[in-house]
């Protein structure tokens, strides 16, 4: 493990313990706000503890310390070409194709229906969302809720408070669209089949693990809540949720705005003939 001390591009002085370097290929994995980012990137860190293999995660890391990624020092950005890593964390494709091994490796992508992510976010920003005990990313995070506390999630999402959400999910449409090693899992498609969504997990990132292993990973992350919780991180995980929160007009509003990206993940549209 080494030590890099260095500072944000904002100024804050940070340090972070990078595990030493390996070889072979490295893995890049994301995830979009509310798609289910925190239990991809808990599966994923067991599992690469569990096959020996170094992770960091950027973002998360920068987050962890109330710094945002648009801070992220220079060479933070060189450990992300290092071998035999795997990368996650990532809720936007920020930098990363100008990282030259990004562009030759695994990518796993994670996405979920738009108009589920727009209320998972609502309620997030609102309540449950962990707050960094310092630096800059907290005072935006306590901002949002306040504003988040004056509207009601219909009024949150029309005045675009997600759009930067949807926008990232353009993003990824591009890149699952002309990349060959882009994997995208859709949220609606493995959260009721853990066991064989950690192991294709653990295949397309060459983990050698053992089928009790991903079992036992499965099982610990298999969280099913019987009724919502609006103040807990995971409030409920159902699709479909939207149903219930918003109106025919927010969801004409997202449906047209963002036409493209349901499109291009097969999300069926209710609005729009």
């Amino acid at each position: 493990m080494t030590v890099l001390s260095t500072s944000s591009l904002a100024g804050v002085p940070l340090e972070f313990d990078i595990p030493d370097n390996t070889s072979g290929e490295s893995q890049y994995c994301l995830a979009l706000h509310k798609s289910g980012s925190v239990l991809f990137y808990n599966i994923l860190g067991e599992l690469a503890k569990a096959a020996g293999k170094p992770e960091f995660a950027l973002e998360t890391s920068l987050f962890q310390k109330g710094v945002s990624l648009v801070d992220c020092p220079l060479e933070l950005m060189a450990v992300l070409e290092r071998p035999g890593f795997l990368f996650a964390g990532f809720r936007m494709l920020w930098m990363l194709n100008y990282i030259r091994r990004f562009r030759t490796s695994t990518k796993l992508v994670l996405v979920r229906d738009p108009r589920d992510m727009a209320v998972s976010y609502y309620f997030s920003v609102a309540s449950s969302h962990t707050v960094p005990v310092e630096g800059s990313v907290r005072d935006s995070i306590l901002a949002q809720r306040k504003q988040a506390n004056r509207l009601d999630v219909n009024k949150f999402v029309r005045k675009g408070k997600c759009d930067f959400i949807f926008n990232n999910m353009r993003q990824f449409a591009v890149l699952a669209n002309n990349d060959a090693k882009a994997h995208v899992f859709r949220y609606e498609d493995v959260i009721f089949e853990k066991e064989k969504w950690v192991t294709d997990i653990a295949r397309l990132c060459q983990f050698d693990v053992s089928p009790e292993v991903i079992a036992q990973i499965a099982a610990k992350h298999d969280v099913r809540p019987d009724e919502e919780r609006p103040d807990k991180h995971i409030r409920q995980v159902t699709p479909g949720n939207y149903k219930m929160h918003l109106d025919e007009a927010t969801l004409a509003h997202i449906e047209k705005k963002f036409e493209n990206v349901f499109r291009n993940f097969n999300y069926p549209l209710e609005t729009l003939s």
